[in-house]
Protein backbone atom coordinates (compact mmCIF):
# COMPACT_ATOMS: atom_id res chain seq x y z
CA UNK A 1 0.00 0.00 0.00
CA UNK A 2 1.59 3.04 -0.98
CA UNK A 3 1.37 6.02 0.76
CA UNK A 4 -0.10 9.41 -0.71
CA UNK A 5 1.34 12.65 0.31
CA UNK A 6 -0.35 16.58 0.00
CA UNK A 7 2.62 16.83 -2.91
CA UNK A 8 0.90 13.92 -4.64
CA UNK A 9 -2.41 15.28 -4.61
CA UNK A 10 -1.02 18.29 -5.43
CA UNK A 11 0.77 17.07 -8.86
CA UNK A 12 -2.62 15.69 -9.93
CA UNK A 13 -4.54 18.68 -9.80
CA UNK A 14 -3.71 20.93 -12.45
CA UNK A 15 -3.62 24.41 -11.50
CA UNK A 16 -5.92 24.99 -14.88
CA UNK A 17 -8.36 23.89 -11.99
CA UNK A 18 -7.33 26.87 -9.96
CA UNK A 19 -7.69 29.37 -12.50
CA UNK A 20 -11.10 28.40 -13.69
CA UNK A 21 -12.35 28.61 -10.02
CA UNK A 22 -11.02 32.23 -9.75
CA UNK A 23 -11.97 33.15 -13.58
CA UNK A 24 -15.45 32.18 -12.51
CA UNK A 25 -15.53 34.04 -9.39
CA UNK A 26 -14.42 37.02 -11.27
CA UNK A 27 -17.37 36.64 -14.19
CA UNK A 28 -20.17 35.34 -11.80
CA UNK A 29 -19.29 38.70 -9.12
CA UNK A 30 -21.12 40.84 -10.34
CA UNK A 31 -24.48 38.54 -10.52
CA UNK A 32 -23.84 37.28 -7.14
CA UNK A 33 -24.16 40.76 -6.06
CA UNK A 34 -28.04 40.97 -6.58
CA UNK A 35 -28.19 37.74 -4.32
CA UNK A 36 -29.35 38.25 -0.92
CA UNK A 37 -27.58 38.13 2.18
CA UNK A 38 -30.49 36.84 4.08
CA UNK A 39 -30.31 33.82 1.40
CA UNK A 40 -26.39 33.85 1.83
CA UNK A 41 -26.78 34.07 5.70
CA UNK A 42 -29.73 31.06 4.90
CA UNK A 43 -26.89 29.16 3.18
CA UNK A 44 -24.32 29.51 5.50
CA UNK A 45 -26.51 27.91 8.53
CA UNK A 46 -27.15 25.38 6.73
CA UNK A 47 -23.61 24.27 5.62
CA UNK A 48 -23.24 25.01 8.87
CA UNK A 49 -25.94 22.54 10.94
CA UNK A 50 -24.48 20.01 8.15
CA UNK A 51 -21.33 20.46 9.52
CA UNK A 52 -21.89 20.26 13.54
CA UNK A 53 -23.03 16.66 12.92
CA UNK A 54 -25.69 17.58 15.60
CA UNK A 55 -26.83 13.94 15.96
CA UNK A 56 -24.15 12.97 17.02
CA UNK A 57 -24.06 15.76 19.86
CA UNK A 58 -27.40 14.44 21.02
CA UNK A 59 -25.91 10.86 21.53
CA UNK A 60 -23.20 11.92 23.15
CA UNK A 61 -24.84 14.10 25.77
CA UNK A 62 -27.30 10.88 26.67
CA UNK A 63 -24.54 8.40 27.16
CA UNK A 64 -21.58 10.47 28.49
CA UNK A 65 -21.17 10.98 32.25
CA UNK A 66 -21.89 14.55 33.26
CA UNK A 67 -19.02 15.96 33.94
CA UNK A 68 -17.95 15.82 30.71
CA UNK A 69 -21.68 16.87 29.39
CA UNK A 70 -20.53 19.89 31.82
CA UNK A 71 -17.52 20.42 29.76
CA UNK A 72 -18.77 20.19 26.07
CA UNK A 73 -21.75 22.66 27.07
CA UNK A 74 -19.21 25.26 28.95
CA UNK A 75 -17.25 25.09 25.92
CA UNK A 76 -19.68 25.34 23.54
CA UNK A 77 -21.85 28.56 25.36
CA UNK A 78 -18.21 30.04 25.50
CA UNK A 79 -17.29 29.85 21.87
CA UNK A 80 -20.58 31.13 21.07
CA UNK A 81 -20.58 33.92 23.41
CA UNK A 82 -17.38 35.12 23.51
CA UNK A 83 -14.55 33.08 21.24
CA UNK A 84 -12.81 29.85 20.85
CA UNK A 85 -9.71 31.13 23.01
CA UNK A 86 -11.65 31.57 25.81
CA UNK A 87 -13.99 28.67 25.71
CA UNK A 88 -10.86 26.11 25.21
CA UNK A 89 -8.67 27.90 28.11
CA UNK A 90 -11.73 27.44 30.65
CA UNK A 91 -13.02 23.96 28.82
CA UNK A 92 -9.06 22.46 30.01
CA UNK A 93 -9.68 23.90 33.36
CA UNK A 94 -13.07 23.03 34.38
CA UNK A 95 -11.55 19.56 33.11
CA UNK A 96 -8.50 19.37 34.99
CA UNK A 97 -10.75 20.08 38.35
CA UNK A 98 -13.18 17.29 37.45
CA UNK A 99 -10.52 15.00 37.02
CA UNK A 100 -8.71 16.29 40.42
CA UNK A 101 -12.19 15.41 41.67
CA UNK A 102 -12.55 12.26 40.37
CA UNK A 103 -8.92 11.09 40.96
CA UNK A 104 -9.62 12.29 45.23
CA UNK A 105 -12.81 10.10 45.01
CA UNK A 106 -10.47 7.18 44.52
CA UNK A 107 -8.14 7.38 47.60
CA UNK A 108 -9.71 5.39 50.46
CA UNK A 109 -8.61 5.20 54.17
CA UNK A 110 -9.13 1.83 55.48
CA UNK A 111 -9.04 0.46 59.04
CA UNK A 112 -6.57 -2.38 59.61
CA UNK A 113 -6.76 -3.03 63.01
CA UNK A 114 -9.45 -5.93 62.89
CA UNK A 115 -7.42 -7.55 60.17
CA UNK A 116 -6.25 -10.70 61.03
CA UNK A 117 -2.93 -10.19 59.40
CA UNK A 118 -2.25 -7.02 61.48
CA UNK A 119 -4.35 -7.54 64.62
CA UNK A 120 -1.07 -8.76 66.67
CA UNK A 121 1.09 -6.14 65.27
CA UNK A 122 -1.27 -3.27 66.92
CA UNK A 123 -0.14 -1.88 69.94
CA UNK A 124 -3.18 -1.50 72.88
CA UNK A 125 -3.45 2.60 72.72
CA UNK A 126 -2.95 2.46 68.78
CA UNK A 127 -4.60 2.63 65.14
CA UNK A 128 -3.29 0.92 61.82
CA UNK A 129 -4.60 2.47 58.84
CA UNK A 130 -4.03 2.21 55.15
CA UNK A 131 -4.21 4.68 52.67
CA UNK A 132 -5.30 3.13 49.52
CA UNK A 133 -5.51 5.53 46.05
CA UNK A 134 -3.44 8.30 45.01
CA UNK A 135 -2.04 10.71 47.63
CA UNK A 136 -2.27 14.25 46.22
CA UNK A 137 -3.13 17.70 47.11
CA UNK A 138 -6.97 17.14 46.36
CA UNK A 139 -6.84 14.19 48.32
CA UNK A 140 -4.57 14.62 51.07
CA UNK A 141 -7.23 17.14 53.06
CA UNK A 142 -10.19 15.19 53.21
CA UNK A 143 -8.13 11.90 54.06
CA UNK A 144 -6.12 13.66 56.99
CA UNK A 145 -9.16 15.26 58.41
CA UNK A 146 -11.01 11.77 58.40
CA UNK A 147 -7.76 10.32 60.34
CA UNK A 148 -7.58 13.36 62.57
CA UNK A 149 -11.17 12.21 63.65
CA UNK A 150 -10.43 8.89 64.18
CA UNK A 151 -7.05 9.35 66.04
CA UNK A 152 -8.05 11.09 69.19
CA UNK A 153 -7.67 9.50 72.53
CA UNK A 154 -5.10 7.48 70.59
CA UNK A 155 -1.42 7.78 71.08
CA UNK A 156 -0.21 5.41 68.35
CA UNK A 157 -0.96 5.60 64.35
CA UNK A 158 0.19 3.79 62.19
CA UNK A 159 -0.19 4.11 58.28
CA UNK A 160 0.51 1.96 55.98
CA UNK A 161 0.87 3.69 52.21
CA UNK A 162 1.97 0.98 49.68
CA UNK A 163 2.17 1.33 45.82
Amino acid sequence: MARVTVEDCLEKVPNRFALVVLAAILVLAPWLSWLPLSAMAALLLLVAWNMSEAHKVVDLVRRAPRSDVLVLLVCLSLTVIFDMVIAITFGVILASLLFMREIAKMTKLHDLAEHKRYAHEVPDNGLLYKINGPLFFAAAERVFAELEAQVKGHKVLVLQMEA
